[in-house]
């Protein structure tokens, strides 16, 4: 039977059973659980039937299914049919954010081989794109698929009806060795299980989502409105893995609190929490914030001292703000989370330590858009990005305001010794008129201050403490004098091209000066060279690889095919200058 006659057959009866599941399916996470379960067995019917060809002795290893912050209530869901015999737990599994990724951007199914290191998008175009040399798959992601034995994966966009991606599935694959992505018999499987995943959708995306009943008593998070509560809920669904989490929202919202109830509800909850916003870190002194440093690294260090990653081991390490770091910075910190391992500065280079982090990250600005300025690494972003969770602002959840200001008002009646503190109607309704713009941390200073006027104007020895709309509506004035007020929103202006070269420059001699005084690995004019071979890597990873030289002013290369050869010596350039001279 030819594998488009087998499917014909088989896709019938597997939508007429899954079908039925989804009807009978009471929540999001049972008919999610169907669906990967009839995902898993198809492709295992397909491989028995594939009986020419390496293909037949292929084993599905698990399917995962993901959504994006648009459906913020449902979080990692995963289906693992066979029972790995090292015992590892599933809380470490994710799928790679890099090809989470690729599929929300393009809305199209995706083949990654894992081995040879190259993708291909069925039903758009069929250009293979090498992965090792564009960096689009990062070393980490391949070491962590190739470390589950899955040596292929197919990713699929989970879409509405209007085609919006909305998540995605993964199915992780054991082929033997030889088989490659573009091996006709995994892209019919690939457009046949993206339309059994289409037709599923709409039945699965009216499922209701239920949330853990533990949010209920959260002392951490005491308010949840409906909006709230489905973020919440997927934050607990991260909670169990390893990969990093980037948490978005404006400044106020509570990104801290939110990292801190995450990392208390992981594996990791009994080692140590730090938090760290860069924000409150100079550029110069970043690298030992992070990294530590040993004594006599420069001047001033008159003693060791353990950086955040030393002190976050075995734990979590949220990192707020991280917009705020500059270009190297960005740099040291992709190497880091690359190779999982650092050293301290000054230290040897042979004393490099393992890394046992789990990173969190907050920004209150779109980092892509910072992206398509350059100023922020986009493969960075997808490193950090892979599980995103937005926290919308304190406007965007009006109904917990009541909530938070009763809880407020009592928190610092408590903290201060005062009478029991409640705040009536009238007063929340003058607090429900602001926009607040510094969302929570803006809310509780002026809930505070209209403790203070409450407690001054009652009764002395009152044994109850009202806050009332006088109460409140001095608080809020008294908030906006002390509230510069915002100055006219300056146009943004973008550095040319040649101011950007020529940070580059200064940073580069700057590096080389300070490597010179520290006795480190120098940095010599031929190593300049670097610059050139990033350019060509950047070319090539934004526009494809025969694009890529093209807009270089390379035609006469590509026509001659030789642009694939100057690629593979920029990559290799690249790779020993950074092996060289470490992070």
């Amino acid at each position: 039977m030819s594998v488009e006659n087998g499917w014909q057959t088989l896709a019938g009866e597997r939508w007429m059973t899954l079908n039925e599941a989804l009807k009978q399916a009471e929540s999001y996470d049972q008919g999610a659980l169907a669906l990967l379960k009839t995902l898993i067995t198809t492709v295992e019917t397909c491989i028995s039937e594939a009986t020419q060809g390496p293909l037949g002795t292929a084993k599905p290893l698990r399917a995962l299914a993901q959504f994006g912050e648009g459906m913020d209530a449902r979080g990692v869901l995963l289906y693992e049919p066979h029972q790995r015999p090292n015992g590892e737990s599933l809380a470490n599994l994710s799928t790679s954010g890099t090809t989470r990724a690729l599929v929300q951007r393009h809305g199209l199914p995706v083949l990654v081989d894992t081995t040879a290191g190259h993708m291909e998008f069925v039903g758009g175009p069929g250009e293979r794109v090498n992965l090792r040399v564009t960096g689009e798959l990062p070393t980490l992601s391949r070491m962590m698929l190739q470390g589950r034995e899955a040596s292929h994966v197919l990713a699929f966009p989970i879409r509405d009806a209007r085609r919006q991606v909305l998540g995605v599935i993964t199915v992780e694959l054991r082929c033997p060795q030889g088989v490659s992505a573009s091996a006709e018999p995994l892209g019919v499987w690939a457009r046949r299980l993206q339309q059994l995943i289409d037709e599923a959708a709409p039945q699965l995306l009216s499922l209701r989502v239920v949330t853990d009943p533990s949010l209920d008593k959260s002392v951490d998070l005491p308010v949840l409105g409906v909006t709230m509560r489905g973020v919440v809920n997927r934050l607990l669904s991260f909670a169990r893995y390893k990969e990093p989490v980037l948490i978005t929202g404006p400044s106020g919202v509570g990104k801290t609190t939110l990292a801190l109830w995450a990392h208390e509800r992981s594996p990791r909850s009994s080692q140590p929490f730090e938090a760290l916003s860069l924000l409150a870190v100079p550029d110069e002194l970043l690298d030992s914030t992070l990294l530590g440093h040993v004594k006599g690294a420069f001047t001033g260090a008159d003693r060791d001292r353990d950086g955040a990653f030393a002190r976050a081991q075995g734990g979590t390490l949220f990192i707020d703000d991280i917009d705020a770091l500059s270009p190297r910075a960005q740099t040291v910190l992709l190497g880091v989370l690359e190779r999982q391992s650092f050293r301290r500065l000054g230290e040897d280079q042979r004393r490099e330590q393992a890394l046992d982090v789990r990173f969190l990250f907050g920004s209150h600005v779109d980092l892509w858009a910072l992206v398509e300025k350059g100023r922020f690494r986009a493969d960075l972003l997808q490193r950090i990005s892979g599980l995103t969770v937005a926290v919308p602002s304190l406007g965007q959840r009006q109904e917990e305001l009541p909530g938070w200001a009763g809880y407020m008002a009592r928190r610092f009646a408590s903290q201060n010794g005062l009478a029991p503190t409640t705040v009536n109607d009238a007063a929340i309704a003058k607090l429900a008129a602001v926009d607040w713009p510094g969302n929570l941390r803006q809310l509780d200073q002026t809930v505070r201050r209209a403790c203070i006027r409450a407690e001054e104007r009652a009764p002395k020895g009152a044994e109850h403490i009202v806050v009332g709309a006088d109460d409140a509506a001095f608080a809020i004035a008294e908030d906006s004098r002390r509230r510069p007020a915002a100055a006219p929103a300056a146009q943004e202006r973008d550095e040319d091209w040649r101011s950007l070269l020529q940070r580059a420059v200064v940073a580069y001699v700057t590096e080389a000066e300070r490597r010179g005084r520290a006795d480190e690995t120098r940095l010599s004019l031929e190593d300049a060279k670097v610059f050139r071979e990033l350019v060509v890597l950047e070319a090539t990873t934004r526009f494809g690889k025969a694009e890529g030289f093209r807009a270089l002013d390379e035609g006469e290369m590509v026509r001659q095919g030789n642009h694939s050869k100057r690629l593979a010596s920029a990559a290799a350039f690249v790779a020993a200058f950074t092996k060289r001279l470490g992070s």
